[in-house]
């Protein structure tokens, strides 16, 4: 449904840590998938640069000026909250994927 790849993003509660121009961003019938390449590897499970999350377990997905785009998210079983901020290329094509839009 979609892909990106060279986007970049962080996870909340991890202020000074993110991966620019890294990392691939994919929408699939029922999830949302960001992983690195080689580099990030390295520091992801650190910095959580690299999820798979449910379609179901998405809250809200909502845009901020022209490249970045938030998305929030409930993780596993202990419901906690987490938020997504991706910085993408096709931010319109990634919103309707994330939509069901596509």
């Amino acid at each position: 449904m979609f892909q990106e790849r060279r986007a970049s993003g962080k996870h909340d509660g991890h202020r000074f840590a993110g991966a620019s121009n890294c990392l691939t961003v994919a929408v699939t019938e029922g999830e949302l998938l960001v992983w690195g390449g080689d580099f990030t590897a390295l520091i992801s499970d650190r910095y959580e640069l690299e999820s798979r999350v449910a379609l179901r377990d998405v809250e809200a997905v909502w845009r901020k000026g022209k490249r970045i785009v938030f998305v929030r998210y409930l993780m596993g079983a202990s419901e906690e909250t987490r938020t997504w901020r991706l910085r993408l290329r096709k931010v319109e094509s990634f919103v309707r994927a994330m939509r069901n839009e596509a």
